[in-house]
């Protein structure tokens, strides 16, 4: 199964380079999401303990779970990042192109700049939907998703949707 989101990697935004990662302004990588974790990981440590994301099929997988996700808390979320689960899900499904993803990422980063490493529930929410927007790289897979769930949670986005896409997406 081909990787639909491969094609973001062979486009990039040159001088923006802080944009193509859903994590770049954190500074310490995976320490700060450990750091930013609420108490319940058990979401996040059941995907990655029964999913293999060196997989391209578990990425796909992966992807397809935080846009539905997203789109599940969609009314929740700060207008400007409305559209982010959309534009993600037509893109995945191949009615959008990757310079519509990348528009509407660098629209979001924009959109916090200046305050991006801040603990502000509109930024964190702002940050998950920049997580949708980002293809799922082999070597950052696992940090990827688990910087998604540090966001959704301690942005305060609902956590019974959560729950329902993982159920929905993993079984479990």
């Amino acid at each position: 199964m081909a990787f639909l989101f491969d094609t973001l990697r062979i486009k990039r935004v040159p001088d923006l380079t802080a944009y193509n990662r859903p994590f770049a302004a954190m500074g310490k990588g995976k320490q700060d999401a450990k750091r930013m974790k609420k108490p319940d990981a058990r979401l996040f440590d059941a995907i990655s303990s029964r999913s293999d994301l060196s997989d391209s099929a578990e990425q796909f997988l992966a992807q397809r779970f935080m846009i539905e996700a997203l789109g599940r808390v969609t009314n929740q979320l700060p207008l400007i990042a409305q559209t982010a689960a959309a534009t993600a899900n037509r893109f995945i499904t191949g009615a959008a192109s990757a310079d519509e993803v990348i528009e509407e990422r660098v629209r979001l980063w924009n959109a916090i700049e200046g305050r991006d490493l801040s603990n502000e529930p509109e930024v964190l929410k702002i940050r998950t939907a920049i997580c949708v927007l980002h293809p799922m790289e082999l070597a950052v897979a696992g940090e990827a998703l688990e910087y998604f769930f540090a966001f959704w949670q301690r942005g305060g986005l609902g956590l019974p949707e959560l729950r329902a896409a993982v159920e929905n997406k993993y079984g479990f």
